[in-house]
């Protein structure tokens, strides 16, 4: 059971470090959306497990509208 978590730990660990880059990068937010988004990249990680095939399926959906 400690090898599933520690997978978990260190997937979520490197979900954060990628998607805070982005987040960074963006500087056309204002600050109240700043917090917002800043909320839900931790609620992102926490969930990854459930938000990362959501997020991939927007993405194919999008690509085979075009």
């Amino acid at each position: 059971m400690i090898c599933v978590e520690v997978i978990y730990l260190l997937i979520a660990t490197t979900l954060f470090t990628i998607w805070l880059d982005f987040f960074k990068r963006d500087r056309t937010w204002k600050t109240q959306e700043r917090l917002a988004g800043f909320v839900t990249l931790v609620v992102a990680t926490v969930f990854w497990p459930l938000v990362l095939p959501i997020a991939y399926i927007e993405i194919l959906k999008s690509k085979s509208q075009l």
